[in-house]
């Protein structure tokens, strides 16, 4: 659901203008100068691109055994938020809310707090500490919310504990057994790592606070959660991952009110008009035929969400036993008329007279077989897509800062000045619930902000703010919400601030806030109470639905169809068949109906530090990193490029080697392919390696450190490129800055994951029971060939090939191989590839079986009575468009290639089977009249006299047809899985 509308808000945070009396502008003068005093010591020496990771644990430069270590880095990890946004089971995603502090301790950031004042902990910008590398693994799109007017803060307490707050979209690849669809519940979360660190050289523990909100509010209108919690994981050499796991299950009461109810009607009624006046047979394939149409509507709603996955779901299994229930109706229907002929000749001897003459006897004469049969198959018969609401949020927000306060006279009258937002410091604003927060901002319009001589400072911004809130669609399509965009500090303790929201007289009427689907019947201000933190200020706004499309679209339409089939059904009582035929065409229509609102309805329902030891460590690692960096410019080549220089003479010039560039894949799942546009999507993670000689150092000299922690941009990074790509992402923000190692004897390296679109040729004729091989190609075609080579290298994956893939397809296989190019100058290419295979149960059971079923009822009803020639042409416009159905099933998913798939052959040569059907029915009647001409002479009819002549008599050559098509449309059918 998606509501957009102009809201303009003004929140005061840390009291607007807020005035001081003299003796508290003193204390607060002592304080600022206390906390300039203490930056200033603090990062005087500070440099935040050097790692605070210690690395000596394992050296082989100093003696183990006389050397007390320090322990390990620990970071801590506090869930404080995890709220299920959005399922999609196709692509076996899942979306949360994740918002997390991380806590850690740097022994360079500590002081004594009786020398500065008493404080205890300052704030400062994240970009001015170093901050560890995290890594949210299997995750297809990580969102950070930072901008200019919203920075990112972090606090350092004086025992060196330094940590920050942050809010996340994660997108996570998760697999889903959706068997029991849409009974369904899975455990799936948001999993942390550090990948870049080795093992012994750090600890992750993982925390949730008590969550700000219950339960039954961390979920969707379609999931509810069940459980949140944390959990461990070991990964072997590559230490452990934090699990933040979430279990959820779908509120089924969509899809019982749109596929399972109706369907259950539809057989229901279709049962009972099969046995009731057994005689008519081509009636009965008529009720067949509008059986598997209705079904088939049925089956447009779930395509769309149904996942296409190896197991055929339950509720996919309830439609195709539906339409197995209903064909052997039609089969059993078929046989009575004979079983009836076999009675009546039975009841003509005197035995059946006198059985007769008891109770029992008439009890089983007044008992049709019918009857008991439609009860026995009447039994059988028995047993918000994304709660999201965008907002265009425009805010003032106001503070006061004591320290840019003027006497405007001394500055001829000026009493507020403009200035940039960068030259000022900025409280961290977080708008909680956020899916989504976009703030315009470029170079050509800078952000600026005001600063009043009396020191109140402010700024204006305008947001586009996607909001998930819990809908309650019971009154749809009359509904009515209250959602709102609510603002809040999570850095900063309670006690230190207070926000103040208030808004502005609007610009534009409340009737101009809303869209073409909703009304805006209310905007305010209002404030939340939170357990953990201080207040949250709340812009809220309450919404209506505006329901003419409903209305006329829906609500009208299917009064006037209820209108006109109750005025049919009691016209005429004594035809029942024709009562049960109106009935299943207004379920038919009714099902129209549903098509039109299944897209838009929501789906509802640590030891002390041993500080010698690790004061040597970081004096050593600052004296390496500025010996090291000191003339080391990033932006220059570690590339050697003299090998074929013609101007120097080659024989007596001896070259180093070649850069070698190691690409080692550590995981290459499979996320989603779109055949249409021939793309395959992966999570690729790999890690880089290489050697930049320039940064070589003796351990020796620099107490045994054999390798350190820089942040990438302070090294030269070679060029890789992934060819053949249509789209790659790489996870980076301020909060999870990408670091690099580096190792003593110049071999530097990276890990990085990416979610990689690819483009790859799709042979697709074998479609739904195809295979292919993509993968990953990797390229550095700005150097020449012969001053680089690549190398291709794979780990043990952490998952087994059966986790790899997704609901639709199965990964067989996951390897590294090297191609050359064809082009001399560039050298070769490192392709990660996957082979995979398609799941076909989706196709066979939304698809084949129906299409299957449609032709056999078809050509049976084309051979019964063949001298009703216009109910034959009614038969075959209705078996096309049934198949038309099948069709759009398929149209969204059919690739569009030169070859025709198999799939679409099968659809194809079963409608061309019913089209020579109907066309041989049109010639039988013609054929029967030259039989019968024929049969009029003598030499005729004494051939009719033999035995063979009497058999051609009987046997009827629309029968030897039906039978014929009928194996065609069997052998088109088995050939698929051939």
């Amino acid at each position: 659901m998606l509501t957009t509308f102009l809201a303009t808000a003004v929140f005061c945070s840390m009291c607007f203008a807020q005035e001081m009396t003299k003796a508290e502008m003193a204390s607060y003068e002592k304080f600022l100068a206390d906390q300039k005093r203490l930056w200033d010591d603090l990062f005087r020496g500070y440099d935040p691109t050097i790692s605070a990771i210690y690395t000596l644990h394992k050296s082989q430069w100093i003696n183990q055994n006389k050397t007390i270590h320090p322990p390990i880095t620990e970071l801590k990890l506090t869930m404080a938020m995890l709220k299920l946004v959005d399922v999609v089971e196709v692509e076996e995603k899942i979306t949360f809310l994740f918002d997390y502090i991380a806590e850690y301790t740097d022994y360079r950031l500590k002081w004594n707090p009786l020398e500065y004042g008493g404080i205890s902990h300052i704030y400062v910008p994240q970009k001015s500490i170093w901050l560890p590398e995290i890594t949210i693994a299997d995750a297809h799109e990580v969102k950070f919310f930072e901008s200019d007017d919203a920075p990112r803060t972090a606090w350092i307490n004086y025992n060196g504990t330094a940590g920050f707050y942050t809010s996340t979209v994660a997108s996570v690849i998760c697999q889903l057994d959706v068997f029991k669809f849409p009974l369904d519940q899975h455990e799936c979360g948001v999993s942390v790592l550090f990948h870049t660190y080795f093992a012994d050289e750090y600890e992750i523990k993982g925390e949730m606070e008590k969550l700000s909100k219950p339960l039954s509010q961390l979920g969707n209108g379609e999931w509810k959660v069940t459980y949140i919690g944390v959990a461990e994981e070991n990964n072997g050499n590559l230490g452990e991952t934090q699990r933040f796991i979430a279990r959820f299950q779908r509120n089924p009461s969509f899809y019982v009110a749109l596929v399972m109810v109706p369907a259950y009607f539809i057989n229901f009624l279709s049962i009972i008009a099969l046995f009731i006046n057994i005689e008519n047979v081509g009636e009965k394939i008529t009720v067949g035929l509008t059986n598997i149409m209705a079904m088939t509507f049925i089956l447009v709603i779930l395509a769309a969400d149904l996942p296409k996955t190896a197991r055929i779901p339950l509720l996919a299994i309830y439609v195709i036993v539906g339409l197995v229930i209903v064909m052997a109706s039609i089969g059993v229907v078929l046989v009575l008329p004979y079983v009836r002929k076999y009675q009546a000749k039975r009841n003509k001897n005197q035995e059946k007279v006198l059985d007769d003459q008891t109770r029992f006897g008439k009890f089983c004469s007044w008992l049709k077989v019918e009857y008991v049969l439609m009860v026995v198959f009447q039994i059988a018969n028995f047993v918000e897509v994304e709660e999201k609401v965008t907002f265009i949020f425009d805010y003032n927000a106001d503070w006061v800062d004591p320290r840019l306060t003027w006497n405007p006279q001394d500055y001829g009258g000026i009493d507020h000045i403009y200035v940039p937002q960068e030259e000022i410091w900025m409280p961290e604003v977080s708008i909680a619930d956020a899916h989504e927060v976009k703030t315009f901002q470029l170079d050509d319009a800078p952000r600026r902000a005001w600063v009043f001589h009396n020191g109140s400072v402010g700024f204006y911004t305008a947001t586009v703010c996607s909001i998930i809130c819990a809908l309650d669609v019971f009154k749809f399509p009359m509904d009515e919400h209250e959602c709102g965009v609510s603002v809040l500090y999570h850095n900063y303790y309670p006690d230190e601030y207070e926000i103040k929201g208030a808004m502005q007289e609007f610009a534009r009427p409340i009737s101009k806030l809303g869209n073409g689907e909703w009304q805006v019947t209310y905007v305010g201000v209002g404030e939340e109470q939170n357990k953990n933190w201080a207040p949250t200020q709340k812009f809220i706004a309450r919404i209506k639905r505006n329901p003419g499309f409903y209305v006329s679209l829906v609500m009208v339409p299917a009064y006037f169809i209820n209108f006109l089939t109750i005025l049919a059904l009691f016209c005429n009582i004594e035809n029942v068949a024709e009562k049960l035929n109106i009935g299943l065409t207004n379920i038919m229509a009714m099902t129209f109906i549903l098509v039109i609102l299944a897209v838009d309805l929501p789906k509802t329902a640590r030891i002390p530090l041993l500080v010698t030891v690790y004061k040597n460590f970081l004096a050593n690692q600052k004296r390496l990193y500025k010996d090291l960096f000191a003339d080391y410019d990033p932006t220059l080549s570690a590339i050697y490029t003299l090998h074929k220089s013609q101007w120097i003479n080659q024989n007596a010039t001896k070259h180093p080697p070649m850069t070698e560039l190691n690409l080692i894949m550590a995981m290459l799942k499979l996320v989603d392919v779109v055949e249409v546009e021939e793309k395959a999507t992966f999570l690729f993670d790999y890690s880089a390696e290489w050697t930049d000689h320039r940064l070589t150092w003796n351990p020796l000299e620099y107490g045994g450190i054999s390798h350190i922690y820089v942040p990438q941009k302070s090294i030269w990074l070679p060029e890789i490129t992934i060819a053949d790509a249509h789209e790659v992402k790489f996870f980076e923000s301020e909060d999870a800055p990408s670091i690099a190692w580096i190792n003593f004897n110049g071999t530097v390296g990276f890990y990085t994951s990416t979610v990689a679109s690819v483009i790859c040729e799709m042979d697709v004729f074998q479609f739904p029971m195809d295979q292919h091989e993509c993968g990953v190609s990797v390229v550095a075609n700005t150097y020449f060939a012969d001053e680089y080579k690549m190398k291709g290298d794979m780990e043990d994956m952490p998952k087994p090939l059966s986790k790899l893939g997704n609901g639709e397809w199965k990964v067989s296989y996951i390897g590294v191989k090297e191609e050359k190019s064809g082009n001399e100058n560039y050298g070769s290419t490192i392709m990660f590839i996957a082979r995979f295979q398609r799941n076909p149960g989706f196709y066979v059971a939304l698809v084949m079986v129906p299409a299957f079923f449609i032709n056999f009822l078809s050509i049976f009803a084309l051979f019964v009575n063949v001298e009703n020639l216009s109910e034959k042409i009614t038969v075959g416009l209705t078996n096309i468009m049934a198949m038309t159905f099948i069709l759009v099933i398929l149209a969204a998913d059919l690739p569009k290639t030169a070859r025709i798939p198999l799939l679409a052959i099968y659809v194809i040569v079963g409608l061309v089977i019913v089209m020579t059907s109907i066309g041989i029915c049109l010639l039988i009647p013609y054929i029967r009249k030259w039989r019968k001409k024929r049969n009029s002479s003598e030499k005729e009819k004494l051939r009719e006299t033999s035995r063979f002549g009497r058999f051609c008599g009987w046997l009827r050559i629309e029968y030897v047809m039906m039978v014929v098509f009928q194996i065609a449309n069997f052998v088109n059918f088995i050939i698929l899985f051939i």
